[in-house]
């Protein structure tokens, strides 16, 4: 089950609480972020961090977005033991001076997870193609 709700206006926001209280599972609802930066987003990622058992999902939800608090929670992943393979994905379309020291930090001596971390996929929603990374 895949959420297509790829925006982070306040109708998706609510669309996704909504889901979230009707009893979808949290794995599939943080997927849904991959990309939005907003403080909503970033806060409802925390939630999901604390309350969803699979952290992959969240893992995936930060691809895209390159902000000081997602490098944060990349580095949080990664300490708490998360699949390395998703963490990687999560940098998938983060192009900052930063997602670069975290890459050459912790894949610098595994070129298939170094590569993983640039590896960006194609969806179609509704007719329409949409690439997400870069």
């Amino acid at each position: 089950m895949i959420i297509n709700i790829n925006v982070g206006t306040a109708e998706a926001m609510s669309m996704r609480e909504k889901l979230f209280r009707e009893g979808v599972h949290g794995n599939y609802i943080a997927q849904s972020f991959a990309g939005i930066n907003t403080i909503k987003a970033m806060g409802m990622r925390k939630k999901f961090y604390k309350e969803v058992s699979n952290k992959e999902f969240v893992a995936l939800s930060l691809s895209g977005v390159g902000t000081a608090e997602a490098m944060a929670m990349r580095e949080k992943l990664f300490r708490d033991g998360v699949n390395k393979d998703y963490v990687a994905y999560s940098l998938a379309g983060v192009n900052t001076k930063q997602a670069y020291k975290f890459r050459e930090h912790y894949f610098k001596n595994d070129p298939e997870r170094m590569a993983r971390s640039f590896e960006t996929g194609w969806s179609v929603t509704n007719g329409v193609i949409c690439r997400y990374g870069y």
